[in-house]
């Protein structure tokens, strides 16, 4: 009975972990057409978009908040951070430009390959991202 119970217990974790992990089709599905996932900030820092949350940091702390995803918009909620003092005082400057920059920010984007160009109410690109 203690094996059966064990095999049964062990057969649930192993089928419930296999719809954890993308397969490569997924991640190739997901790779140049899809906004989600992890990214480098030209300039410094990465961003993680989820489907509906986001992260990112440029050396110190880290931002947080909600995103809203439709067709080529994100619109960005207010910001949590992490209070880490920064070493040094060009990671500090990055860290605040990028906090104005996302904070209650509505953005467009485009995605070309491995990179996204996000877009102010102007049409100037603001940022660009490449896949981590």
């Amino acid at each position: 009975m203690k094996i059966l119970t064990t095999f049964t217990l062990l057969s649930f974790l192993l089928f419930s972990l296999n719809g954890c992990t993308p397969t490569d089709e997924e991640i190739n599905e997901q790779g140049a057409t899809s906004i989600l996932g992890n990214w480098n900030i030209a300039g410094g820092g990465t961003l993680s978009l989820e489907e509906d949350s986001f992260s990112l940091s440029a050396g110190c702390n880290t931002l947080s908040g909600e995103v809203l995803i439709e067709e080529n918009s994100l619109s960005f909620s207010s910001i949590v951070s992490t209070f880490m003092a920064c070493p040094n005082e060009s990671d500090a400057k990055r860290e605040e430009a990028l906090a104005l920059l996302f904070e209650n920010a509505n953005l467009t984007y485009s995605i070309e390959e491995d990179q996204v160009q996000l877009y102010n109410a102007e049409g100037e690109v603001v940022i660009v991202l490449s896949r981590s």
